[in-house]
């Protein structure tokens, strides 16, 4: 055998050994891919079932959780209702809370008053028991008055008897001078008419000056006015005043008693059926 031979026999023989070689070396990497591949899948499925397990232990938690939520729901609800019914209720017991505060007010208010006129009361039977005292006291005076006054009484009847006879006397006699003294004045305003330049200084032989003023005040039932000039103005008593309202005489006073800014005067004449009021123009010149 020729050298290429062996050469190529040696060469045939090593290829082989290197194909064997390599057929064993990808034969055992084949099995141990299948191991690692059956070990991986394995692996996925426990995995899997694991996360199976977990996902539906997960679904039953939150479908229980999505019942509570639900029944927290409806039960938020009811109690928003129980809430809004029991502000209506905490309401209306304010209401009738301040009602029953303003009540105890008004009582004790009412309570108060009643002590106060208790007192009152009180203070005032003590005023009436002292007044009894001294209304008995005033009446065992008065029944000895009474029998004072009785013999009083008769014997003033007596006296009265004999004033009265005396006064119906003088009674006739003031009319008869009445009667003439407004005759008198009538004759002495026609003298006035005719001889107006002897009444401008107030009066036949008296110098009086011209005094303005007013009727300050009134008592027809005693015939005597308020004039509203006095000492200040230079009244003197026995001064006689004419009354006027506007144009119209109404009569003449004469005065009586002086002050200082004021003077009380008696009537002496009126016109006809004329009275004197307050805020009558006077004047001490006709």
């Amino acid at each position: 055998m020729s050298t290429l031979a062996k050469i190529f026999v040696v060469f045939n023989l090593l290829l082989t050994v290197a194909f064997f070689g390599t057929s064993g070396t990808l034969f055992y990497t084949r099995k141990n891919y299948l191991d690692i591949y059956q070990k991986a899948q394995d692996a996925h499925t426990s995995q899997l079932g694991e996360i199976e397990v977990k996902f539906n232990t997960q679904k039953a938690q939150l479908d229980l959780i999505a019942q509570q939520n639900s029944a927290l729901k409806a039960t938020s609800a009811e109690l928003a209702a129980k809430n809004k019914n029991l502000d209506t209720e905490k309401h209306d017991l304010a209401t009738k809370l301040d009602s029953k505060e303003q009540q105890v007010k008004t009582t004790a208010d009412s309570l108060t008053q009643a002590h106060k006129t208790l007192q009152d009361l009180e203070a005032g039977k003590t005023r009436l028991e002292q007044a009894l005292a001294e209304a008995k006291k005033a009446s065992d005076d008065a029944v000895a008055a009474r029998e004072k006054a009785i013999r009083d009484v008769t014997r003033l009847k007596l006296d009265y008897d004999k004033l009265n006879g005396l006064y119906s006397q003088l009674q006739i006699a003031k009319n008869e001078l009445q009667g003439k003294a407004e005759e008198m004045e009538i004759e002495r305003d026609n003298l006035q008419k005719q001889f107006p330049d002897i009444f401008k200084s107030g009066g036949l032989g008296l110098n009086v000056p011209s005094i303005p003023g007013r009727i300050e005040a009134v008592n027809d039932k005693d015939k005597l006015v308020v004039l509203s000039v006095g000492k200040d103005q230079k009244v003197q008593e026995g001064y006689k005043f004419y009354v006027r309202r506007g144009a119209v005489f109404i009569g003449k006073v004469t005065v009586i008693k002086v002050y200082d800014d004021l003077s009380g005067a008696r009537v002496e004449y009126l016109s006809g059926t004329k009275t004197i009021e307050v805020g009558d123009e006077v004047n001490t010149t006709f």
